[in-house]
Formats: C-alpha cells, sequence, structure tokens
C-alpha cells in the first residue's frame, strides 16, 4: 500500500478553499456598524483584559500602511505592564504573518539592504527600544522620507570599485515599545504615545482573567476572517480619499503652539482616512469608482477622535506618572459620583478601599503627587471648613469630543454612528434613523 504523500500544492489549496470560505464572512464584518465593537470582542478573546482604546489605535495604526503616510506609534509603560503583549495579541491575531516584522536588535545599515517587495505595506515592530540618550530610532528616516537610500563602495569581478545605490522604500508602519517616558524628540515628533494602564484596578482585572479557565477563546477561523478583512482593504488601498471642506475649520481647533503639532495632525488626519478606508465597505468598489473615492465624513472623523483624541493630546503634553493620572482620574469618577449626592469635593478619606489604598497617609501622598503634576487640583468649597478637597483637572484633548466639535462646527443635519469602544449608537444633531 502506498501513503498518500501531503504537497506544497496540497496545503496551498487548502489554505485557498478556507480564505474563500473566510471572505463573505470578513465582507459582513467590514460593512457592520459595529466593526470595531467586534474586533474588541475578539481581542478580548485573543487574551487583552482592557486596553480597548489602545487595541483600537494600534488596529488603526497597523491598518494605516496601506497609506501613502502611515500612523507610526510608541507602545509606552514600565516593565511587565504588557507592552509587547498587547502588541503581539494585535499583530498575531489580526494580522497576516508576512505582514509584521519584528525586530529586536539590528545593525546601522540592516534597512538599507532590504528589497521593496519585503517590507512595502508591511509593520516594522520594534520592541524595547533604548532611552534618549542611545542612538536615534532605527526606522527614523524611512518614516520621514518613505526611502532610504544608501551608497557604498563595493568591487567589481575585475578587481576594481564602483559606488552602488540601494534604495528601500516603503510605506511602512512602525511601531515600537519602551519603558522610556520619552525617546529623542526627533522619534517622538514621529510617533505617537500609548500609555498603558497601570493603574492597581487594572493589575486585579488581568489577575482575575487569569483565574478563569472557561474563557471562551479566540477560533481560528474568526482568524482567518480577521486576516481575510486585512486583504480586503488592501484591495481598496490606492482609491484615493478626500477632506471634506469642512475639515480645514478644524484647523482653528487645535493647539498650533507646539511645532510637533505639524507632524502629529497629519497623523491624526491620516487616522481619520484609514478609518474611512476601513468603512467604504457599505460601498462596492464600482460604485466608489463611479464617484472617483472617498470623501472622509463626519462619522469616520468622530470614530478617529474617539479613539486618538487624547492620544494626540498625552503625546504633546503628558509629563505625569501613570500613578499620577490614575489618581486623577479616580478623582474625576469619585467627583462624579459625590456630585450627584453629596457635592463636587474629594477628600482623602473617600480614596480608602480603592484598590492599594488602605490607609489615609497612602491617600494623602497620591493626592499631593497628583496636585504637583496638575493631574488634580485643590479647592476650598464653601462651608468646608477649609478642609483639603481636591477636584479633577480638566480632560485632555486634542481637538475635542465629536459632540462639541459637531456643534462649533455648526454641522447640518443629523450623524449616526456606533461608538467605536462602548458599542452604543451615538446621536449627533436632528435624530437619524
Amino acid at each position: 500500500m502506498m501513503l498518500h504523500k501531503r504537497s506544497c500544492w496540497d496545503d496551498e489549496e487548502d489554505e485557498r478553499k478556507i480564505r474563500r470560505k473566510a471572505q463573505p464572512k470578513a465582507a459582513d464584518l467590514l460593512r457592520s456598524p459595529f466593526f470595531f465593537q467586534r474586533f474588541l470582542e475578539d481581542v478580548r478573546k485573543a487574551g487583552l483584559v482592557g486596553e480597548k482604546k489602545n487595541a483600537l489605535a494600534l488596529y488603526i495604526v497597523a491598518t494605516s500602511r496601506f497609506r501613502p503616510r502611515p500612523v507610526n506609534a510608541l507602545v509606552k509603560g514600565s516593565s511587565s505592564v504588557g507592552k509587547n503583549f498587547i502588541v503581539r495579541t494585535v499583530t498575531d491575531n489580526f494580522l497576516p504573518e508576512k505582514t509584521v516584522h519584528g525586530v529586536s536588535s539590528m545593525t546601522e545599515r540592516s534597512l538599507n539592504f532590504l528589497d521593496k517587495d519585503d517590507i512595502e505595506n508591511s509593520i516594522l515592530y520594534f520592541y524595547e527600544v533604548e532611552g534618549s540618550a542611545r542612538a536615534a530610532h532605527p526606522n527614523r528616516l524611512l518614516i520621514s522620507e518613505g526611502k532610504l537610500v544608501h551608497w557604498y563602495v563595493a568591487s567589481t569581478k575585475w578587481g576594481g570599485k564602483e559606488v552602488r545605490e540601494e534604495i528601500t522604500g516603503g510605506p511602512v508602519a512602525c511601531i515600537s515599545t519602551t519603558t522610556e517616558n520619552a525617546l529623542k524628540i526627533d522619534d517622538e515628533s514621529r510617533h505617537l504615545s500609548l500609555w498603558l494602564d497601570e493603574s492597581p484596578g487594572q493589575t486585579k482585572r488581568i489577575a482575575r482573567a487569569y483565574a478563569v479557565d472557561d474563557k471562551e477563546p479566540l477560533t481560528a477561523e474568526m482568524k482567518t476572517v480577521w486576516i481575510e478583512v486585512q486583504q480586503l482593504i488592501k484591495e481598496r488601498k490606492n482609491i484615493p480619499i478626500e477632506l471634506p471642506d469642512w475639515f480645514k475649520r478644524l484647523v482653528d481647533l487645535i493647539p498650533i503652539g507646539d511645532v510637533r503639532i505639524r507632524r502629529y495632525w497629519p497623523a491624526f488626519v491620516e487616522a481619520c482616512k484609514t478609518v474611512c478606508l476601513i468603512r467604504s465597505f457599505r460601498s462596492t468598489k464600482q460604485e466608489l469608482e463611479c464617484r472617483g473615492g472617498l470623501t472622509v465624513s463626519f462619522k469616520d472623523f468622530a470614530i478617529a477622535d474617539l479613539i486618538f483624541d487624547r492620544v494626540v493630546a498625552e503625546s504633546l503634553s503628558r509629563n505625569a506618572t501613570d500613578e499620577e493620572v490614575w489618581t486623577g482620574d479616580l478623582v474625576e469618577r469619585i467627583a462624579e459620583q459625590r456630585g450627584r449626592n453629596l457635592g463636587a469635593g474629594v477628600e482623602a478619606t473617600n480614596l480608602l478601599g480603592e484598590p492599594g489604598i488602605t490607609s489615609l497617609d497612602k491617600a494623602y501622598r497620591l493626592l499631593r503627587r497628583a496636585e504637583r503634576a496638575g493631574t488634580v487640583f485643590r479647592s476650598n468649597l464653601p462651608g468646608k471648613n477649609n478642609g483639603k478637597f481636591y477636584l479633577p483637572s480638566a480632560q485632555l484633548g486634542f481637538i475635542g469630543s465629536p459632540e462639541v466639535v459637531f456643534k462649533r462646527l455648526e454641522m447640518k443635519g443629523g450623524v449616526k454612528f456606533v461608538h467605536p469602544i462602548t458599542g452604543e449608537w451615538v446621536h449627533y444633531g436632528h435624530k437619524v434613523k
């Protein structure tokens, strides 16, 4: 009896069958108004706890590799916080394997000898990039110039010398992790910074997740569907995407005092265009060709803004530690709860019982540090005997919430879309069915 030996052709044919089966599901996923919520559900099944906004931001950064000017991200946090875990969870489960090139170390000229076909529309993932006192980020020029040009002298077969040229072209999206709060300024301005949640509450949620054995995993079938999502988006990468006229008025809402805006604003615009590309599947390719391409809608802007507004703001201004940011968020939550009942002020005693706060002394230390960092401020409320009451500082923002922008720009009609993080329907202006 002769055993049938499985050939490479058989493997490729099976792969094609699996992909063909997944394509209709991928198309349905892209047409769904709950696309981003489905992503969050599946990234949770893949093992990620919390970090919804950062996971969405990473997915959009990764998908922006199809754009002429991709968005780049620095994932920041202390050791053991899970920086590389969140990146690998997104890249390993939602992107084609050959798309992501992980790099732990490289020689100075390594990128100069890569063929364009090797990295075009791919992701360069650098883990644990060194601090600001070190050399420049290895992908700095490829990010800003879109290509690398390297001249070098080589020997000819006749024994002489000649000058040769190696050109490495993109576009590529760059995702890097680092324990540093800041890298060199030229590297910071080329990336948006994503700080992970280091609060005691998040630590407790992670610990609790590890104690549950019956979690529903992300299936191999759904991984294939998500990979097909990327393939379908790739087929539309050359469709032109324009900005509407009202986008020019957004410039009046952004803080222009910092020169880094010259790089962060284009990155935010590309995030809006990437969201537009993802959401374009409500129309067929033929319909888009008849219209001459895509135009960013207010819905596209609103979804990108809900994900990236605070990301850009923190990239510009964050200098507080994660503990100080967490304390500010905690005071904000408690102030909202007390505002409905007892008044807006928050005392140190109100923090007792929160994760990691077991003494009044610890509560006072946290509040004093947060006050110095500017994430809370102290206010002597009337009739409170000049006690130490704290209120949250104004929420960091870049442009502002989509609802505020909608009103300030005096947009006509109404807008209805699904919030990318909560999964709830959102209405601005007149009610839309």
